[in-house]
């Protein structure tokens, strides 16, 4: 009888097979939903970055865009992103100023006495005449006025890891410019750019 006792006394002090094997079942669960727990959590880190990468690269391609649509001018008649150079402005010509915080950067001043021939695009010598017919509210002079900014956009360097598809001419003077992403299905970010220079069209 005291030899029953002892052996029911060792079987109660250690664990039996079923309850080792409960708890290598449990301990493998609970590996399996963390490394679960981990595999989400280090894909959600990874789409975050893409997200901020992506985001990052279209707001240093729209600085770009904002500063070509800034400098976009018409004051020698003729519409360019390209400021107005040395000499080629001043008080005896149309273009009064290469100061994209001037005014007079964007409307001519004065019509330019040499200008002999009509300027290309238009059917008059005079950059002030000439101005106002490009700024006509048709869609004819609508897209050739927006032509010269939208093919500077369209020659910019393409943002990575987005990228920019080419610009749309819209009315009212404006381009939509839409940017994707290689992940994405469609755009992610569309951008409504309007020249300064179109506030200057009557």
């Amino acid at each position: 009888m005291k030899a029953i006792l002892q052996s029911s006394k060792a079987n109660d002090s250690g664990f039996t097979i079923l309850e080792a094997l409960l708890v290598v079942v449990i301990i493998g669960i609970a590996a399996a939903a963390s490394s679960t727990m981990f595999t989400v959590a280090l894909r959600g880190l990874n789409d975050t970055r893409t997200t901020y990468s992506v985001q990052a690269s279209i707001e240093a391609n729209k600085a770009l865009i904002d500063q070509l649509a800034r400098n976009f001018t018409c004051c020698s008649g003729i519409c360019t992103t390209t400021p107005p150079a040395s000499g080629t402005f001043g008080a005896n010509l149309p273009c009064a100023t290469n100061n994209p915080n001037d005014d007079r950067y964007y409307f001519p001043q004065l019509d330019n006495p040499s200008t002999t021939a009509n300027i290309t695009g238009t059917t008059t010598p005079s950059e002030p005449i000439a101005v106002d017919q490009r700024c006509q509210n048709t869609a004819a002079a609508n897209t050739a006025f927006m032509t010269p900014l939208k093919d500077a956009i369209d020659a910019l360097a393409q943002p990575t890891p987005a990228t920019r598809n080419a610009a749309v001419i819209l009315d009212f003077k404006m381009l939509r410019v839409d940017f994707t992403e290689p992940s994405a299905n469609g755009v992610v970010r569309s951008l409504y750019v309007k020249p300064r220079m179109a506030n200057f069209c009557s």
